[in-house]
């Protein structure tokens, strides 16, 4: 990240294709001339699979240092969520598009898609709106995390403001659709998103509940798999024979507050990453920051 003038960034997925891996980020904090300045989301390939050392990993870079990842909107900033790679060799990725309404707060208003053509690094905007706070959730978005592939369909979780995490599914030819979009209800889907249950309830405290799920499957123990950042304090997870569950009862894997002691976030997100495991007889590795 030095040789591309960065000085900080938000990670969120990666994904693998064709023996690359691409690592999306956030908000990217770049050295400039003057100052720093704030990009709103950057991507990086590499094809070094030992985590152990710390990954090699090439930025999408200009003169300026490390570039965008796509166009700017009419958003205060903008970042890649969910991540899907496609058989094609393109990359899906869901836009939350954020904005400043007071030095001190922003919202999300909206979640759109966008997309990276087969062995590029310039993302596109194909859609600026599947869901937005008006869009029957009953509330404001937090983000859209982990879309995975099932039969035909792709499944995503969204995250609302207030910590609920609710499953939806819509075909995968259809995602730039809003309407081609169910949501789990409990029991079944419906195209209602008024009737989206929460995938498991999380008691109120007085951190936020999470900064999104991961899921992927475990083909060793044939179960999914959902990685997030309880209490932004410990890394959990819990398991499911479906990707909306039922889930089990949360486990915790690890305390970060020893880690960082008063800093928090103290796990500031929990990432899987498949492809940086040796075999399936070795715990998957896990990103926590």
């Amino acid at each position: 990240s030095a040789a591309a003038g960065i000085n900080g960034l938000d990670g969120t997925e990666s994904v693998a294709v064709d023996g690359t891996q691409y690592w999306f980020f956030g908000d990217t904090v770049r050295e400039g001339a003057q100052r720093q300045d704030v990009i709103p989301a950057t991507v990086a390939t590499t094809a070094d699979t030992e985590a152990g050392d710390c990954l090699d990993l090439n930025f999408k870079t200009a003169a300026a240092g490390a570039e965008p990842l796509f166009p700017r909107g009419d958003e205060t900033t903008a970042w890649p969520d969910g991540v899907l790679a496609l058989d094609d060799g393109s990359i899906l990725f869901y836009i939350v598009k954020a904005y400043r309404t007071s030095p001190f707060y922003w919202y999300v208003g909206s979640i759109g898609l966008g997309r990276i053509p087969p062995g590029s690094l310039e993302g596109e905007r194909i859609v600026e709106t599947i869901w937005d706070e008006h869009g029957g959730l009953g509330g404001r978005l937090a983000g859209v995390r982990s879309p995975v592939r099932v039969g035909d369909d792709v499944v995503v979780y969204i995250r609302m403001e207030d910590g609920r995490k609710l499953a939806a599914k819509a075909p995968l030819a259809r995602i730039a659709e809003p309407g081609a979009y169910q949501y789990f209800d409990g029991s079944g889907w419906t195209p209602d998103p008024a009737k989206a249950a929460p995938i498991w309830t999380t008691p109120a405290t007085g951190f936020p509940s999470d900064n999104g799920v991961h899921v992927t499957y475990d083909e060793q123990h044939e179960r999914w798999i959902a990685l997030y950042n309880e209490d932004m304090a410990f890394v959990s997870v819990r398991t499911a024979p479906e990707p909306w569950g039922p889930w089990s009862d949360a486990v915790r894997w690890f305390d970060c507050r020893p880690l960082v002691q008063d800093r928090y976030p103290y796990c500031y997100t929990a990432q899987l990453h498949p492809q940086l495991a040796r075999d399936y007889g070795e715990a998957r590795r896990v990103q926590a920051f």
